[in-house]
């Protein structure tokens, strides 16, 4: 009955004819399939904000306990405990890898809010890309030297898409963030360092990340959260040759702070 009535009102909208009984079965298929992937979209939305409560919750507890370690800790030292030196080398640790899961989860929930950075797709256009591995971060980082970042950052991140685990690939996505860095688009530039922080976590390039990270933040005026990765970097990578350079942002991000 439903689908004789459709058949009526397209048969006064033209005189084509009614859509067939499988044409309307077809469209019906479309209709759900479309449905599906809005469905699997939305819960995919619900999984991340899930994930991030409970990431939130699972801080909160760990800081209540470090709080508690801490008053013990003070009262030890009051008395001149044994065993205080241990404790507090034990809280620093604890407190130094606190910092660094806050600044990579505080980073995860701002890059899943609707300004979230889009996802980066190496640009189409260009001659056509080396490609052995170690040629093609080559030249990528001839074009980065030559200031000619498009090209750059389609070289290395087709090197990221085409060789993850090779040992530069790091390497490059720092200098294609620096790039999208230096022209100012800087929801690219921290989407690009997301990949850095969450899959090459060991590699040589997460202490460059921060510190890009710290910039992106500063150009846009969100010094807490450049102070956030500069600390990290002060605090936890005393042997990073960026160590001078953040010590001397920190310096202006917090007085940048203060003046707001």
């Amino acid at each position: 009955m439903h689908l004789f009535r459709v058949c009526l009102v397209l048969t006064s909208l033209q005189l084509a004819g009614c859509v067939t009984y499988w044409r309307g079965k077809e469209m019906q298929t479309d209709i759900a399939a479309v449905q599906g992937q809005v469905e699997q979209l939305t819960e995919d939305q619900r999984t991340i904000r899930d994930h991030l409560k409970k990431t939130s919750t699972d801080l909160d507890a760990r800081l209540a306990k470090l709080e508690t370690s801490l008053t013990e800790a003070i009262e030890k030292l009051r008395t001149n405990s044994a065993d205080s030196g241990l404790v507090m080398d034990d809280l620093q640790r604890e407190i130094a890898l606190l910092r660094g899961e806050l600044a990579t989860f505080q980073h995860k929930a701002t890059l899943t809010q609707p300004q979230a950075t889009p996802a980066i797709d190496a640009p189409a256009a260009g001659p056509q890309l080396p490609s052995d591995k170690a040629k093609l971060y080559e030249y990528g980082h001839e074009r980065w030297k030559a200031n000619e970042c498009d090209e750059a950052v389609r070289a290395f991140m087709t090197l990221y898409e085409r060789f993850p685990k090779y040992a530069y690939t790091d390497n490059g996505l720092a200098l294609a963030a620096d790039c999208q860095l230096n022209a100012k688009d800087h929801p690219a530039s921290l989407r690009t360092l997301k990949i850095i922080t969450q899959k090459y976590k060991k590699g040589d390039k997460i202490d460059d990340a921060f510190v890009l990270m710290a910039d992106n933040f500063s150009a846009l005026g969100q010094c807490e959260r450049s102070i956030l990765f500069l600390e990290t970097v002060v605090k936890d990578y005393a042997t990073s040759n960026r160590l001078k350079e953040a010590k001397r942002k920190l310096r202006a991000a917090r007085r940048s702070c203060k003046k707001k």
